[in-house]
């Protein structure tokens, strides 16, 4: 990974796949398929790994699993890989097994 300098309260999660059905077996549509007026429905929250963080950040740790909320951090790409630029307070909950 290209070395990043993160400042104020930020988090890098790399973002687990969106499900492509649910529990009840309907297909969900990706986002790009989606029309704006629709978002609101198909919308979900998501869950991911802390990758990297800015000193001022205590709540979460890099390793930790975290939950986060809809349309939530900027999407960006480093190394061909996707993630997600989010501030701690967009953390909702940490993950444990």
């Amino acid at each position: 990974m290209d070395k990043m300098g993160m400042v104020r309260k930020r988090v890098l999660v790399k973002a687990d796949e969106a499900p492509e059905k649910s529990d009840g077996g309907i297909f969900l549509p990706k986002q790009s398929d989606v029309s704006e007026d629709d978002r609101q429905i198909y919308s979900h929250s998501g869950t991911g790994e802390v990758v990297s963080k800015s000193s001022q950040v205590e709540g979460v740790e890099v390793g930790d699993r975290v939950f986060f909320g809809n349309y939530v951090g900027a999407p960006i790409k480093l190394n061909g890989e996707q993630y997600l630029m989010m501030k701690e307070e967009d953390i909702q909950a940490t993950l444990t097994e």
